[in-house]
């Protein structure tokens, strides 16, 4: 039912879209079935391997390839884990609607993080939204608790409708980053294979539901310097990037000795040059606010560094920036100063 559209076919809509690259990830209980057949796994996975080949064989198209597997978080209980660029299957069925009710997860995602390739990124799959009470009852769902879990690279925050659940995910990611952790946040759009609306269950086994807050390349995540596939792997799992739904944002540190840091970096020195670019267009409109924070890891706070506050289209700011405690910067673009509909949000660049 979750099975996606083929990947010529997400290549031609990306294109149209003025998508540059996609991620396919589809769900592992549906990458184990047998051709032709639903609910009926095959130990020699043929969709898999089928999968794995279109998308290896796709010409002028950067495709990411990955599963979204079903397991356990802290409370064991049923949630999504993103695995990108995994060579091998990872078996993730506990929470299939066609299976047994109720199933408690055989893996938490932890026992992932310890198995997987050395190439391989995990990011939480939808990490703000809440599991439906139905899915709870009857698939022993449960959710992601962002302060609580530490064996992933990231986190998928933005993923349709910006509502409180996401802005609340934003406000717990920077509370994980003054921890001291290195985790990135992601955008994607769990389209189930539909461009135009998402098609999902409602009642397992029973009902579908319609939704037309989720479509394909509403939310979007920008990768730094990705020109092919090696170099899209080295900026998602490296954090190399932002997340948008709208604008286009920049940001890089210079040190004392002119070495240029970029987002996911991690730059040494003591007198650092922090420089921010924004740009829209007629098609998204003017933005208003810009703020760069540095994260203060040793006061576990995160101090506005600047905000600028006038309606623009392009807007270009260096700021001379000496920490007294080791930190991250990061940046954020929106069109309201609460509240915001159209936003875009840069990862950290961390300072030691």
């Amino acid at each position: 039912m979750e099975f996606g559209a083929p990947p010529d076919a997400i290549a031609g809509m990306s294109r149209a879209y003025g998508v540059n690259a996609a991620a396919i990830t589809d769900h592992s209980f549906d990458l184990d079935d047998a051709m032709g057949a639903f609910h009926e796994p095959d130990p020699k996975l043929p969709r898999w391997k089928a999968l794995t080949k279109e998308i290896r064989e796709t010409e002028d198209f950067i495709f990411l390839p990955g599963e979204e597997v079903s397991c356990g978080n802290e409370k064991a209980h049923n949630v999504h884990l993103l695995v990108y660029f995994n060579p091998g299957y990872i078996y993730g069925d506990d929470d299939n609607s066609g299976g047994k009710a109720r199933q408690r997860p055989k893996l938490v995602y932890s026992d992932i993080f310890g198995r997987k390739h050395e190439k391989a990124a995990l990011y939480a799959a939808h990490a703000a939204e809440k599991a439906p009470f139905l899915h709870k009852m009857f698939l022993h769902r449960g959710d992601w608790h962002i302060l609580r879990t530490r064996k992933v690279h990231g986190f998928q925050i933005f993923n349709g409708r910006i509502d409180r659940h996401v802005r609340r995910a934003m406000h717990l990611w920077s509370k994980s980053l003054l921890e001291g952790r290195k985790q990135f946040i992601m955008a994607g759009n769990d389209t189930h294979g539909n461009f135009n609306r998402l098609q999902r269950v409602l009642i397992p086994n029973i009902l579908l539901s319609g939704n037309e807050h989720i479509y394909y390349g509403r939310q979007r995540t920008g990768l730094l310097n990705a020109r092919d596939q090696k170099s899209a792997e080295t900026a998602l799992r490296n954090g190399r990037m932002i997340v948008s739904n709208a604008y286009s944002l920049e940001c890089e540190v210079k040190n004392e000795a002119g070495c240029r840091f970029f987002l996911g970096d991690r730059a040494t020195g003591h007198d650092f040059r922090i420089r921010v670019y924004a740009c829209s267009d007629a098609e998204y409109g003017p933005f208003k606010h810009i703020r760069v924070y540095f994260g203060d890891l040793q006061k576990k706070k995160e101090i506005l560094l600047w905000h600028g506050n006038r309606m623009r289209y392009e807007r270009q700011k260096t700021l001379h920036f000496t920490p007294e405690n080791p930190g991250y910067i990061r940046a954020e673009l929106t069109d309201r100063l609460s509240g915001w509909k159209r936003f875009t949000f840069t990862n950290p660049i961390w300072l030691n």
